[in-house]
């Protein structure tokens, strides 16, 4: 079978810009990093109007503009790039729900973790603090959503499948307050946790880095949204993204 390049390669630009659509006009999200923008600040979107740089991310050495699952990816070297953005998400009630997504690829497994300790390859962390909502590996290939309330109780962490390098996978966390926590891997309910009624204030985010450390990796898409995302709309944003 011969494939045309120039068809193929239009395909994954139609793709991208269907799975960009679908996230900016999604329900209740509050700050969205498509990561596909070139040199320069990482440009937020700030809610489903789309009105954007109110919440950019500084680039510490990443590098944009590489080639992404589908579209344009910001690459993390493992060794001192990062990307932070300005404030939390702006719009999600402590005391409530809240959807975290982001498409990935780790090249590189640079460090070891638990659910209930600070190591780990981080997709994202918070610079310091209590209150903690993260994705990151245990077990050195786990994925992991790794959350901590504001009073600095309850640090637990949602696992996931096993990972493998070279390979891009689109992760979804959800808290329904008072609950569960849930995690999805390429449109599937991979994991879930229990909840309390207690506050978690989504706290300023460090892409590709956390307090102790960086990860080897290619980010894109990251969102937020303030409610809990069913599974069928999480479904429906996998397979947009070619995931199913």
């Amino acid at each position: 079978t011969i494939v045309d390049p120039i068809l193929f390669g239009q395909v994954f630009k139609s793709r991208n810009r269907r799975l960009s659509q679908s996230i900016k006009t999604t329900s209740g999200l509050v700050l969205y990093y498509p990561f596909n923008e070139g040199a320069g600040a990482a440009v937020a979107i700030n809610q489903a109007s789309a009105t954007k740089g109110t919440n950019n991310g500084a680039i510490t050495g990443a590098t944009p503009n590489q080639p992404g699952k589908i579209g344009k990816a910001y690459s993390f070297d493992g060794v001192d790039d990062y990307v932070a953005s300005a404030t939390g998400p702006v719009g999600i009630d402590p005391n409530g729900d809240f959807t975290y997504g982001i498409i990935f690829n780790i090249r590189a497994f640079l460090a070891n973790g638990t659910t209930t300790n600070g190591s780990g390859n981080y997709l994202f962390d918070r610079p310091s603090g209590s209150p903690l909502a993260s994705f990151k590996t245990i077990n050195t290939s786990t994925i992991c959503f790794q959350t901590r309330y504001d009073d600095n109780s309850g640090i637990a962490g949602v696992a996931g499948p096993t990972l493998s390098l070279n390979t891009w996978y689109f992760v979804v966390g959800v808290r329904k307050y008072n609950t569960n926590f849930l995690l999805y891997t390429n449109g599937t309910l991979s994991g879930t946790g229990n909840d309390t009624n207690k506050a978690l204030t989504p706290p300023l985010l460090w892409f590709s880095r956390n307090g102790t450390g960086y990860s080897n990796l290619l980010s894109q898409h990251f969102f937020a949204v303030n409610k809990a995302l069913t599974a069928a709309q999480i479904y429906k944003l996998a397979k947009t993204g070619g995931f199913v």
